[in-house]
């Protein structure tokens, strides 16, 4: 399996790095294929400009820098996402890079009042490092407004119904946290193929 990894933090010596690192190790005994995007390293520009909402209203095409990453995009069967939660979200860098490559005709179409999902046949999985602990996201809801906003308002609306999504609460200080999470992002490359792994809903 083709897989597009992507990496959205800044700091490539990171925790959030070393989970990268250690997918694409293990992805790749496996015997799957990594192209490994890593957006600050790239020089990713997430701002979204009148361009973008030329291409978005059917009156211009894509740049040649989002065209070159909905190619890359294209090119995968799945795609695999490393960030840290912050502010109970994802970093400004990625949502930018969804507001201006998830197109309209590139990863959804709209006619006749209906949206239709163009990245069908994709699988995605997330995983998101946290300080916090798991009771506290569970206190507030924060898993479930996670999956509404990201793997249904995202990506279902691209039409890819195969997501896991990963929160690995705890990394800011403890080592066993730390351990465990790395030890599940392995296990979930080595099977990435043939399982859901944890599923939609994990809290590891």
């Amino acid at each position: 399996m083709k897989i597009l990894a992507v990496l959205a933090h800044p700091n490539r010596e990171s925790f959030t790095g070393a989970l990268l690192d250690e997918f694409t190790k293990s992805a790749k005994s496996a015997g799957h294929t990594i192209d490994m995007l890593d957006l600050y390293t790239e020089g990713f520009d997430p701002l979204y400009n009148m361009s973008d909402a030329e291409v978005y209203a059917g009156r211009a095409e894509v740049s040649p820098d989002i065209a070159a990453q909905q190619k890359r995009i294209m090119a995968a069967e799945a795609m695999v996402f490393f960030f840290p939660v912050w502010w109970w979200s994802m970093p400004a860098i990625l949502k930018g890079w969804v507001d201006r490559v998830f197109t309209s005709d590139f990863a959804f179409s709209y006619e006749g009042g209906v949206s239709t999902g163009m990245l069908k046949h994709k699988k995605v999985a997330l995983f998101c490092p946290a300080a916090s602990d798991q009771g506290l996201y569970r206190r507030y809801g924060y898993h479930g407004a996670f999956q509404r906003q990201i793997d249904a308002g995202i990506f279902g609306y691209a039409g890819i119904r195969d997501v896991e999504t990963y929160i690995l609460p705890e990394v800011d200080e403890n080592e066993d946290a730390r351990a465990r999470h790395l030890s599940l992002v392995r296990d979930a490359a080595l099977s990435f193929e043939t399982t859901s792994g944890l599923g939609s809903d994990a809290f590891c």
